[in-house]
């Protein structure tokens, strides 16, 4: 019963419902999207703006070789309404209580679908994951 609620059967099913306006990658290249979720990026950063990379070796690594946002910021404080406005590019929805391919059909994962094998993982609290 747990699995075939409305709640829940968005998180297992999630092509039901999805509209990408044919919209799709031309020439797939690797992408990788990390979200850090509730980390101050001001105690990894230098006094110039940079990362630390004497402290934090692995996270320079990381900003040397990505597209980094260092002031880069949610519309939401809270996780379950800042991923979806990140994935989505719209503003939270109080009328939206899952944050689930049904609640939010239009995102980041339906537009590259088609042109990308996905591999989506959430280690917080297990709520997405692929």
């Amino acid at each position: 019963m747990f699995l075939v609620s409305p709640g829940v059967r968005g998180l297992i099913l999630p092509n039901q419902g999805v509209t990408t306006n044919g919209q799709g990658a031309r020439a797939p290249a690797p992408i990788v999207m990390i979200i850090f979720d509730q980390l101050p990026l001001s105690s990894l950063m230098d006094s110039s703006g940079n990362i630390d990379a004497a402290r934090f070796p692995a996270f320079a690594e990381l900003a040397s070789r990505a597209t980094w946002y260092r002031n880069a910021t949610s519309v939401a404080e809270n996780s379950a309404w800042a991923i979806p406005t990140i994935l989505t590019g719209t503003y939270p929805n109080a009328e939206r209580r899952i944050a689930n391919w049904r609640g939010y059909p239009d995102n980041l994962f339906a537009l590259l679908e088609s042109s990308y094998r996905l591999i989506v993982q959430e280690t917080g609290d297990g709520a997405l994951s692929s």
